[in-house]
């Protein structure tokens, strides 16, 4: 049986070309192609394709590793073995590089080679989770998207990213803090290697700015306490810090007695987290850091995104905020502000603490929650009934219902909340006298 000879797969953008001879043979019915990503197991078939087919463009995710295995199908029935080939489609902004071994993806925006500048430069951990779902453990940030959607708007100017893949040691790289569940600690000699030798390589290959204030360092969960970390031991190399997630647990909140024993940074510090993740370590963070001096809103900025949980569908829903810290324009304004109410769980343990969250968007795009920078108040009270304190935390004392008001510059909000664990009143069963019979004289 004839087979398939000279089967070459060149890359393209979003596509590869196969292209492959053929002797003619009057028995081939037509010819197969399936293919098959590189953390997938099993082929999928693309539709058969004319026996006089020599060429064809495949659609394929970019970034990703693709393998085709091209068959001929004869008039019998039969099948030829078929031929194999590997290749990767091309990303329009997003480049494949290695240094000393560890894989970097290379974000560079439109205009990269034309423009005769350096670009601020964002260094993003779990790097293989950015742009592509193919690559990423459940789902991608869509970090290309984002920064094109947010450059396109005007939000933001031009930066280069790049996304450093993790490794199989990930939880010993990126927690600076030896865990007794799971041990790691090596944070600093990964963060040594990032500064010492990426940086510097990545600085010489790319045209990216050299200046600490246009270099920001950004990660999730381990990679969120990561980043932390890496500011405040490398301030003069870093000048932002996106901490998405982070994994401040670690070691029994160890990160946080390190905020209370360093002084402050001149770092900017985005910081977040879900109320469907299961501790309020981030808001001891945020107190912490406030009481250190960084001003809220303009060096400090926390989320609490009402239901989200951890993962990268979430943080793919936030990223921008931190972009548009970095390198968008100043907030001049608010333009709408929202409250809600959120249930933040307390070490996983006991009742959830009832949160009252105003969210401000502002005119530059961004939004983050105003925390301790709103005034709070519980209307119509009664003397030692609902109190709330300065970071929105509202506390019943067996009382069912709340009615809060929120003032944050000119704006006002209030809010009516239920008490989610009402104290049951006892009803105590009034006490009848027993009626007195009169004695009768006999």
């Amino acid at each position: 049986m004839e087979e398939i000879k000279n089967l070459v797969a060149v890359p393209k953008l979003d596509k590869i070309k196969l292209s492959w001879d053929l002797n003619d043979d009057s028995n081939i019915n037509h010819i197969e192609i399936f293919g098959k990503y590189c953390n997938n197991k099993h082929y999928w078939k693309y539709d058969g394709f004319h026996r006089a087919t020599r060429a064809v463009d495949l659609w394929a995710d970019p970034l990703a590793p693709v393998t085709y295995n091209v068959q001929l199908v004869f008039n019998d029935g039969s099948r030829s073995r078929g031929e194999t080939v590997g290749s990767t489609a091309f990303h329009r902004n997003v480049k494949v590089d290695e240094f000393e071994g560890r894989k970097l993806l290379v974000y560079l925006p439109d205009g990269y080679e034309d423009e005769k500048v350096r670009y601020p430069v964002i260094y993003m951990h779990d790097g293989q989770n950015l742009f592509s779902e193919r690559l990423s453990y459940i789902w991608e940030w869509q970090v290309d998207e984002v920064l094109n959607r947010l450059i396109q708007e005007g939000k933001m100017q031009k930066v280069v990213v790049v996304g450093i893949y993790n490794s199989s040691k990930r939880a010993e790289e990126y927690t600076p803090f030896a865990d007794r569940r799971f041990g790691g600690g090596e944070a600093r000699e990964f963060s040594a290697f990032v500064v010492d030798r990426i940086i510097p390589y990545i600085e010489q290959k790319y045209k990216v700015s050299r200046s600490r204030n246009n270099r920001a360092v950004m990660g999730s969960s381990f990679g969120g306490i990561l980043s932390l970390w890496m500011g405040y031991t490398y301030p003069e190399v870093f000048s932002m810090v996106g901490a998405i997630s982070p994994s401040l647990w670690v070691a029994d909140g160890a990160m946080l007695l390190e905020l209370e024993k360093q002084p402050k940074k001149p770092i900017k510090i985005w910081i977040d987290q879900g109320t469907g993740e299961w501790s309020d370590f981030t808001r001891n963070a945020v107190t912490i850091l406030k009481q250190k001096g960084y001003r809220y809103g303009r060096e400090l900025f926390y989320y609490e995104a009402k239901g989200e949980e951890h993962n990268e569908i979430a943080w793919s829903r936030r990223v921008e905020c931190p972009f548009i810290i970095f390198k968008g324009h100043i907030a001049r304004k608010v333009v709408d502000l929202r409250l809600e109410v959120n249930l933040v769980p307390q070490f996983a343990v006991g009742p959830h603490r009832i949160v009252v969250n105003p969210v401000a968007k502002f005119d530059n795009g961004l939004w983050y929650s105003l925390f301790s920078s709103a005034k709070y108040s519980v209307e119509g009270s009664r003397k030692c009934a609902a109190r709330i304190d300065p970071t929105g935390v509202l506390l019943f004392n067996g009382e069912r219902r709340a009615r809060v008001v929120v003032r944050y510059r000119d704006i006002k909000r209030s809010i009516t909340i239920d008490n989610p664990y009402p104290i049951k009143k006892i009803r105590r069963r009034k006490y009848k006298k027993p009626r007195r019979t009169k004695k009768i004289k006999t």
